[in-house]
């Protein structure tokens, strides 16, 4: 008896195991989302250079969502951003700076530094697609 049971019990899982679609088990796990990388905006103090560093601001003007990469080759400093509000980087290293901004439409890479002591601003419109900035300076 106890055999005929187990049997059953066996085929049954097996019935259950084989006709359970992909769907049911994304269903019925718990996905746990990872948070972005990219950063809201405000205002962040990198720690790159406590003394004699500078900061830069940044500012993306238009209606589309961007992602943004902030890097400095000579220091290998890395900042992700959203695009969202104005970004205040204060205490980077002064020095050359790329900026990759990216939409579902484009991506270009722009150039800007940083100044010992000073605040060096940039804009870029999202909507021109400039591949310039359309203000910037220290």
């Amino acid at each position: 008896m106890f055999g005929l049971t187990l049997g059953i019990g066996v085929l049954y899982g097996g019935y259950q195991f084989a006709t359970q679609s992909p769907d049911d088990e994304a269903s019925g796990s718990t996905q746990e989302t990872e948070p972005s990388k990219y950063l809201a905006g405000g205002e962040v103090v990198t720690g790159e250079a406590s003394t004699g560093g500078g900061t830069m601001t940044v500012e993306l003007d238009g209606a589309a969502a961007a992602k943004v990469s902030i890097s400095a080759t000579l220091t290998g400093f890395n900042y992700k951003w959203n695009g969202s509000d104005v970004l205040t980087l204060k205490e980077l290293t002064p020095g050359p700076y790329r900026v990759r901004i990216r939409t579902s439409e484009s991506s270009v890479v722009l150039q800007s530094t940083v100044e010992r002591g000073r605040t060096c601003a940039y804009r870029y419109d999202l909507d021109g697609e400039s591949e310039d900035w359309d203000q910037a300076g220290c």
